[in-house]
């Protein structure tokens, strides 16, 4: 018995584990649409913490609102891409929820990022976003248990909305 705890320790402290990487495109209309799934929810609820979401920009505006309740890197071409067509992936409401910590929201357009009171969020970056206004609400609210929070390189454009520091 001994020996076969042993034999799967070993080979479990040996099997190599490797985060994924999912692709989302809402433009259904390009032939061979390039992304694994239409919505980000989607490839949210798919993957797995620690893996890699590439969104793609679109003509077409996302308009989601997207539960992140896992650790994840989310990413896009940029709120001014060069590449992509020169399309941005825009009008998101981000709600950070628990188990979240260690997650990147990095390029996006038009977004909004809450948090759900309850267990702390650590170590979160919100780098090179726009943030403009989504359904008449326009910030960055970090109104939980935030702990080392990086926000840097956005540009916030929404008039008397902005970053807000409630319980952080």
């Amino acid at each position: 018995m001994k020996k076969i705890l042993l034999l799967t320790s070993i080979a479990l402290a040996t099997t190599p584990i490797y985060a994924g990487v999912l692709t989302v495109s809402n433009n259904t209309a390009l032939p061979g649409s390039p992304g694994q799934y239409t919505t980000v929810q989607a490839a949210v609820n798919a993957s797995f913490a620690g893996d890699t979401i590439l969104v793609q920009g679109s003509p077409i505006e996302y308009g989601e609102t997207v539960t992140v309740n896992k650790t994840l890197k989310l990413r896009v071409p940029g709120f001014t891409p060069q590449s992509s067509n020169g399309f941005t992936a825009s009008t998101f409401i981000f709600n950070i929820a628990n188990n979240s910590s260690n997650t990147i929201i990095e390029g996006f357009s038009n977004i909004t990022i809450t948090f759900s009171n309850g267990n702390p969020v650590s170590n979160l970056i919100i780098r090179r976003n726009y943030v403009g206004y989504v359904n008449y609400t326009a910030c960055i609210a970090l109104n939980a248990n935030i702990n080392g929070c990086i926000v840097e390189n956005n540009i916030i454009d929404a008039g008397s909305w902005n970053i807000s520091i409630g319980n952080a």
